[in-house]
């Protein structure tokens, strides 16, 4: 994996220069006065920095090879849709003293684009005949309840780099060796081998790696297994199913100098978490410089309707329980929460959470600012400063999560976000709270750094066309 990304990474750098030289060479041919040295310098170095934060925060897949032409086209395309993007936010930021021809920007990202897609081909290429060529034969050791699902996951999974050549069945009567065949069509299949033992079996086959998914209650015979592929010279893995409790996931660790299988929902890596954060900072750092130019407009409004604090701070939970002091523009009246307690009747929620439509506490500033979700901006602060996100679950304030049941803890494993997958599911139209709570879940389970961009554009859509807001 190391060295696939390392490999990709050279590549793609490689892409960059030729897409650079090819794009200033088609818009302005030889002439390479047209920008002065120092201007020159620092649109490649944005450019460059742009590349790097991309790539850094796109998910990086084991292998993109099933992902087919349909797949390398689609990540090629947002890839540079991205890295655009950011380099436009990045002039804009530095406030870059030149204009850049926008043909010489249009040249650079359409062709890095193709020359992407064309890196993505070839390593999909070399992958997959690499993979022909070196492929493990491999034996499974299960038993009757799991053998199945072993094998489909084992195939989803590991495919292109190990070849199954033998099944063996562990149950209370015995063991059953099934062979994988092929016919002549080259079609596999499995056929159990009465003729041939396990012994023999494994005596007599190509067998590189053995794989062991059995319960601790077989304990005994596991350990028989291992030490047997000990005596083979056969690698021996024990998937950690065998420890599992529940149906969450696992992996193994090093705590101190001890090793220890760590259980959880949803396992996050570092990488994915630094990936994610990074997104944060970059998204932060723009939207609190939009925060300021509304804020310039929006706060003397707000002050005029209702003289008092433009910001409003609430303590709101965040990751697992932890609390912190969320801004929003003040949206409703000074005495908002005290009149709260009144309008508890009219509540339309089913559950913990409050909303009302025609809510008296809120102000005629307050309803535009929140019908065009102006009053969360504020919030990209919470998200530079560490204890927001951009795309989460909604931070529940202290009164929800305090009546909150054990289920519903679960749905602030991560960070809270300005948006999520339930605001653009139609939050407006969601009037149960354990409905909220599905989505949250289903979001934190299917994390991916794609899912998150994928919502925050259905968030941009849905503000300019005030979808789902109230």
């Amino acid at each position: 994996m190391r060295s696939r990304k390392a490999g990709m990474l050279l590549s793609n750098i490689i892409a960059l220069i030729i897409s650079y030289f090819v794009a200033y060479h088609t818009r302005f041919g030889r002439d390479w006065n047209v920008y002065s040295r120092r201007d020159l310098y620092t649109i490649t170095l944005l450019m460059v920095v742009s590349f790097l934060v991309v790539f850094l925060i796109y998910p990086q897949r084991k292998s993109t090879r099933r992902l087919g032409i349909p797949g390398h086209l689609q990540i090629a395309l947002l890839f540079n849709v991205l890295m655009a993007m950011l380099f436009i936010t990045l002039m804009y930021v530095v406030h870059l003293p030149i204009v850049v021809s926008r043909l010489f920007i249009g040249y650079f990202f359409s062709i890095n684009f193709v020359l992407m897609f064309v890196i993505m081909q070839l390593f999909s290429w070399m992958e997959g005949k690499y993979n022909d060529r070196h492929r493990k034969k491999t034996v499974i050791f299960a038993n009757e309840d799991n053998a199945l699902q072993v094998v489909h996951n084992f195939l989803e999974s590991a495919r292109r780099e190990y070849e199954i050549s033998g099944i063996v069945v562990i149950s209370e009567e015995g063991r059953k060796l099934y062979k994988i065949c092929k016919n002549e069509q080259k079609h596999t299949y499995i056929k159990e081998n009465e003729e041939m033992d396990v012994k023999t079996f494994l005596k007599r086959d190509v067998i590189d790696l053995a794989i062991i998914a059995l319960p601790m209650s077989s304990a005994g015979k596991i350990r028989k297994l291992v030490r047997r592929m000990e005596k083979l010279g056969i690698d021996a893995m024990l998937t950690l199913d065998s420890f599992a409790i529940d149906e969450g996931e696992s992996c193994i660790e090093q705590l101190g100098n001890m090793q220890v299988i760590r259980y959880a929902p949803r396992i996050f890596t570092e990488k994915e978490l630094l990936r994610k954060r990074i997104l944060d900072i970059c998204g932060g750092i723009v939207g609190c410089l939009f925060c300021i130019l509304i804020g310039i407009f929006v706060a003397p409004a707000i002050f005029i309707e209702d003289p008092g604090p433009v910001i409003f701070k609430q303590k709101r939970v965040g990751k697992n329980g932890r609390y912190f002091m969320m801004y929003k523009f003040r949206s409703m009246y000074q005495d908002a929460e005290e009149r709260k307690k009144e309008l508890m009747k009219d509540n339309e929620m089913d559950g913990l959470m409050f909303k009302m439509k025609d809510d008296p506490r809120i102000t005629k500033v307050g309803k535009f600012i929140r019908k065009t979700s102006l009053d969360e901006f504020p919030q990209f602060f919470n998200v530079l400063f560490g204890s927001m996100s951009l795309v989460g679950t909604r931070p529940p304030t202290v009164d929800e999560y305090q009546q909150y049941s054990s289920h519903h803890k679960r749905r602030l494993s991560l960070k809270p976000g300005i948006t999520g997958l339930w605001q653009v599911s139609g939050r407006s139209d969601i009037t149960d709270f354990e409905e909220v709570v599905r989505l949250d879940l289903q979001y934190i389970d299917h994390w991916s750094m794609k899912n998150d961009i994928k919502i925050l554009l259905k968030t941009v859509g849905a503000v300019f066309t005030a979808k789902g807001s109230e």
